[in-house]
């Protein structure tokens, strides 16, 4: 029965529900109602995922007035106990409890009344539980929340690049400044750079190795990964270390970007 939810329920291009959540922790999913201790009083709730991309720049205030939201389309949502935000989930009530947002980036979702975890994973394709936000929320009624993510693409103050002329590697040093207004989730970089021969290249940390020019301009902008188990306050200068397996002749700082998230959580109405 869960295989077939899942096949019902989560496109192909998902790689399976089981896919997603193979590294999330240590998850049971119940295809019918459940009992642990008392049943919970069950309601539903409307989650809505958007996402706005706030540009490069060396320096951002924070509270930039000058985006636009779209929704966030195939964002897994789950509903966990209230540990979850802590310890990381430990179980799912029923199969009820998670779903992926459609094009509109709303997804309607069970859960039990009172105070619970609601995770939000606005990348899938990474699976990693650091990949999952983690928001505590309290629900009385049928209600709808709103997870807004403002990724921010910092340019690097500072570039340090040491050349190993035994190996074919660069260690790259680079300087940011977090945006000065509110707290931020920290991602992994991506550097452009020339290569001794004059080809440009894509260096992303999160997939550990350099891309060539042509998969590099498909791959700059998307899909950057977020740590989401920790935030920093703005303003915070922080140092990112990079080894490069590859001799690096020239960073292009303007192309070069720390991603960084502000993640806001909005109770938008009560029915």
């Amino acid at each position: 029965m869960l295989l077939t939810l899942a096949f019902l329920n989560f496109p192909p291009i998902m790689g399976g529900i089981f896919g997603a959540f193979e590294s999330v922790g240590n998850i049971v999913v119940m295809a019918g109602p459940s009992e642990i201790g008392v049943s919970p009083i069950i309601t539903r709730i409307r989650v809505r995922v958007l996402e706005a991309d706030m540009g490069f720049s060396r320096e951002f205030m924070g509270n930039e007035t000058e985006y636009e939201l779209n929704p966030v389309r195939g964002a897994l949502v789950l509903v966990m106990d209230g540990a979850a935000i802590t310890t990381g989930p430990s179980y799912i009530l029923r199969a009820e409890y998670f779903g992926f947002t459609d094009a509109n980036g709303e997804v309607v979702l069970s859960a039990p009344k009172g105070n619970f975890t609601l995770m939000v994973n606005p990348r899938p394709y990474n699976r990693d539980p650091a990949c999952f936000w983690r928001g505590r929320v309290s629900v009385e009624g049928n209600e709808t929340f709103a997870v807004k993510f403002f990724l921010y693409r910092l340019n690097p103050m500072e570039i340090n690049v040491n050349i190993r002329s035994a190996h074919p590697e660069s260690i790259v040093t680079l300087g940011f400044k977090l945006p000065i207004n509110g707290s931020y989730y920290v991602g992994s970089p991506a550097i452009v750079y020339y290569t001794p021969a004059g080809e440009i290249r894509l260096y992303r940390e999160d997939i550990g190795r350099s891309i060539e020019l042509e998969e590099a301009s498909r791959n700059l902008w998307r899909n950057p990964r977020i740590n989401y188990l920790a935030d920093w306050p703005g303003g915070l200068r922080t140092v990112k270390m990079v080894s490069i397996r590859d001799f690096s002749a020239y960073i292009l700082p303007d192309m070069t970007y720390l991603p960084v998230e502000r993640v806001i959580l909005e109770e938008l109405e009560t029915g």
